[in-house]
C-alpha cells in the first residue's frame, strides 16, 4: 500500500501499547465476571486439538480438524472487555485523525472491493466501531450499522446520522451486503452469528469478511507477540479451511485471498524494542516484499466473500 503512514498505522510504541491494553483487559475479566472454558472448536465443533500459543496465561488451541486457532478461555461477559473506559475514550480521541487517513486508504479500497461483487444496494456494517467506513459507504450504498457497544452506535448515529443497531433482534430489514471488518474474530459464537446474519441477507446477498489469517508469516514469526494475538479481544484465529468448515451449506465462498502487513509488523515490533529506524526508501522496499507474500497467500489478513445459498 503506497500511502501507508507508519506514524498512524504503526506509531512508536504501537506493539507495547497493545500488550498493555490486552493485559489490562485480561485482568479486568478476572476481577469481574470471570472466564468460561471452551472445549470444542467454535468453527467445526471438534474437540481434537493441540496447544498453539500462550497469551497472558491463557492457552490458545489449534483445531486439528479445521485449523482454527481459538482461546481455551472466553470472558463470561464481553462488556468486561469492550466497556473499558480507556478503550472507548481512546477510540473517540483518535477518531478524527483515523477517519481522514482511513478515507484516503483503506476506505476507498474496501468500496472498490465490494463493487466487484455488488455495484449498489443496501449495506449493513456489522461491528462498525466509530463508523469511518459506514460514513464513506453511504455515498455508494444505503447504509446501516451494527455494534454490540451501545456507546459506539450512539456515537455513529450522532456523528454521521446513520441508522444504527446494537441488538440483532431489532434489525427487521434485509440487506444486499453485510460487511464484517476485523469483527468475526471477536465473536464468542462466530458460526451461530453467521447463521443469524444469513437471515438478514436478501436473496444472493453477500457477507464480506476481513479477519487475521492464522497461517501467515507474521504469526509464524511473532507468535503470541503478534499485535493480532490479543485474547481476550480476539477469541478466534481463522484460516481459509476453518472458514470453509464453519460456513458449511449456508454459504458459498466466492472469493478468498490474503493481504497483510507482515513485514511491517515484524520490523516495527523490533523497532519498539531496539529502536531501529524505517525510512521511506526502506518502507517501499519492504512493501514490495509484502506483495510477494500476498501472492502466495501467506499474509496476516484474510479476505473472504460469502454468498447466501
Amino acid at each position: 500500500m503506497k500511502n501507508l503512514k507508519l506514524t498512524i498505522m504503526r506509531p512508536k510504541g504501537f506493539h507495547n501499547n497493545i500488550e498493555k491494553i490486552v493485559k489490562q483487559a485480561s485482568i479486568n475479566v478476572s476481577k469481574k465476571s470471570g472466564w468460561t472454558k471452551i472445549k470444542k472448536c467454535p468453527a467445526c465443533k471438534s474437540n481434537i486439538n493441540e496447544n498453539w500459543l500462550l497469551k497472558n496465561k491463557i492457552l490458545i488451541k489449534s483445531c486439528l480438524k479445521c485449523g482454527l486457532g481459538y482461546s481455551s478461555m472466553q470472558p463470561k461477559n464481553l462488556e468486561d472487555v469492550y466497556n473499558l473506559k480507556s478503550e472507548i475514550l481512546n477510540k473517540k480521541k483518535t477518531h478524527k485523525r483515523r477517519a481522514k487517513y482511513f478515507t484516503k486508504t483503506f476506505g476507498k479500497d474496501r468500496i472498490k472491493f465490494i463493487k466487484k461483487f455488488k455495484k449498489k444496494g443496501s449495506l449493513l456494517d456489522f461491528g462498525c466501531g466509530t463508523g469511518e467506513f459506514a460514513n464513506l459507504a453511504k455515498s455508494n450504498f444505503e447504509t446501516s450499522t451494527f455494534d454490540y457497544s451501545k456507546k459506539m452506535t450512539e456515537f455513529v448515529n450522532k456523528t454521521y446520522k446513520i441508522r444504527s443497531f446494537n441488538r440483532l433482534e431489532n434489525i427487521k430489514t434485509k440487506f444486499d451486503i453485510i460487511t464484517m471488518y476485523d469483527v468475526i474474530e471477536h465473536l464468542k459464537e462466530p458460526k451461530k452469528t453467521l447463521e443469524i446474519l444469513k437471515d438478514k441477507l436478501k436473496k444472493k446477498g453477500i457477507i464480506v469478511i476481513y479477519t487475521p489469517n492464522k497461517n501467515s508469516l507474521a504469526f509464524d514469526y511473532l507468535k503470541e507477540k503478534s499485535n493480532l494475538c490479543t485474547t481476550p479481544f480476539h477469541l478466534t484465529y481463522f484460516t481459509i479451511n476453518s472458514v470453509k468448515k464453519m460456513v458449511n451449506k449456508n454459504f458459498k465462498i466466492i472469493f478468498s485471498k490474503t493481504f497483510g502487513l507482515d513485514i511491517i509488523d515484524i520490523l516495527t515490533f523490533i523497532r519498539d524494542r531496539k529502536y531501529i529506524k524505517i525510512n521511506k526508501k526502506d518502507k517501499n522496499k519492504l512493501l514490495s516484499i509484502q506483495n510477494l507474500i500476498d501472492k502466495i497467500n501467506y499474509s496476516n489478513h484474510l479476505r473472504v466473500v460469502l454468498k447466501k445459498v
